[in-house]
């Protein structure tokens, strides 16, 4: 064979070869070519299989019922409510009865743990944020004269309750409002509404007036009266290089949080202190550090390329060998 088919062989070769490296690199460092859901996806089991001895039917002529004793035998579609202390009683309400299943034995009812508010407002302007359910926090700056602030709040499930306090009497300063959603199963969540009282706005200014975190975008795009953002990092970390610069040029920020960050999720917060000491406000940046994806891939990478670069010149130095007998 000449050298010139030679040398287009190999190098179609290594063409082959480097595709085939960049489809390793892409394909999932994890899971490599998976499908989640292989085959037709057809159920071919059987809907009235025993989950105790699957495969077993109980009734696999005309699925009438044989048991005419006990009634948590019977198979219905209607629940047995199970007796209460007396035993001519049942509990029947739907929010604490519980029935049995003559497979699985008594099954309580879940009650919703939905401790979210549906809507919050105020009968004063200049609440920030504008209202998530996801924030908790608040902040309002009023006038002396003010002494009773209306909140009308909205739980998100029907079953839950709401409590307001702390929004009569206003006192010079600060005040908090708490509203406490309590859910069905008892479980509570805490909206606050922070109100400053005073006849100095500037001087209750604890607004940033820039947010920035070095080599990072933070979501979403910052301003002064949104107070949670969220960063997405690829890469193994301890610090981040935060700066702020607050509206106020007398008001004062720390920082917490941004020490030892960890793998996963991480929460920094940018406290700030307004000029008269008493107005607090919290920026909280979600940091969530997620590695192993992004190592797999430059793993597969550098593997693939040091296979490619010994090949490589390894066929080079083949080519010399057979140039210098030839």
């Amino acid at each position: 064979m000449k050298l010139k088919n030679i040398i287009l062989v190999i190098i179609a070769i290594l063409l082959v070869f480097s595709l085939s490296v960049k489809t390793f690199a892409i394909d999932d460092p994890v899971n490599p070519g998976e499908n989640e859901n292989p085959g037709t996806g057809e159920n071919t089991g059987n809907e009235n299989e025993d989950p105790v001895n699957p495969g077993e039917n109980e009734n696999p002529g005309t699925g009438e019922n044989t048991n005419t004793g006990d009634q948590t035998g019977t198979e219905t579609n209607e629940p047995y409510y199970e007796p209460t202390n007396n035993p001519e009683t049942y509990e029947t309400s739907q929010s604490s009865y519980t029935y049995s299943s003559p497979r699985s034995g008594a099954v309580s009812l879940q009650k919703s743990e939905n401790a979210d508010l549906k809507s919050l407002s105020i009968d004063i302007e200049g609440m920030t944020p504008n209202f998530d359910k996801t924030v908790t926090d608040y902040y309002l700056t009023v006038e002396l004269d003010v002494e009773e602030i209306n909140v009308s709040a909205v739980a998100d499930d029907s079953s839950a309750t709401v409590a307001v306090s702390g929004n009569t009497n206003l006192k010079e300063g600060e005040n908090i409002i708490n509203i406490i959603v309590t859910a069905e199963d008892g479980s509570t969540k805490t909206y606050v509404i922070h109100v400053t009282k005073t006849d100095d706005i500037e001087a209750t200014n604890a607004n940033l007036k820039s947010l920035e975190v070095i080599r990072f975008e933070i979501y979403p795009t910052f301003k002064s009266d949104v107070y949670n953002y969220s960063i997405i990092i690829d890469e193994k970390i301890s610090k981040l290089e935060i700066l702020a610069e607050t509206e106020n040029e007398n008001a004062k920020y720390v920082i917490e949080g941004n020490e030892d960050l960890k793998e996963g999720s991480n929460l920094i917060k940018i406290i700030v202190t307004a000029a008269n000491g008493e107005t607090i406000k919290e920026y909280k940046i979600n940091v969530f550090i997620s590695t192993g994806n992004s190592e797999g891939l430059r793993e597969s990478r550098m593997e693939g390329f040091t296979i490619l670069g010994i090949l490589g010149a390894a066929i080079l130095i083949t080519i010399i060998a057979m140039i210098k007998k030839k």
